[in-house]
């Protein structure tokens, strides 16, 4: 009988570990995008010194980079 329980409470605990599992990795995936969005948007004050033509082509390349990142098609 407590072979029957432990079998159960094993079930019970992988379905538990695979539910924490995929919310901390989606978890993370928000921070990445947050955290990638604050750095494109502080981005344009390091690179002021430069003409604003030339600072807006760097964003929008670095922006198509940071999306391409995130869609997985590097390369």
């Amino acid at each position: 009988m407590q072979g029957i329980l432990n079998f159960f409470q094993g079930i019970g605990d992988a379905i538990v570990a695979v539910i924490d599992f995929v919310i901390s990795f989606f978890a993370d995936i928000v921070y990445l995008i947050q955290l990638l969005g604050k750095a494109l948007a502080s981005l344009p004050g390091y690179i002021d010194w430069l003409p604003p033509e030339m600072v807006t082509l760097l964003i929008v390349l670095i922006g198509v980079v940071v999306i391409y990142k995130i869609l997985g098609r590097e390369g």
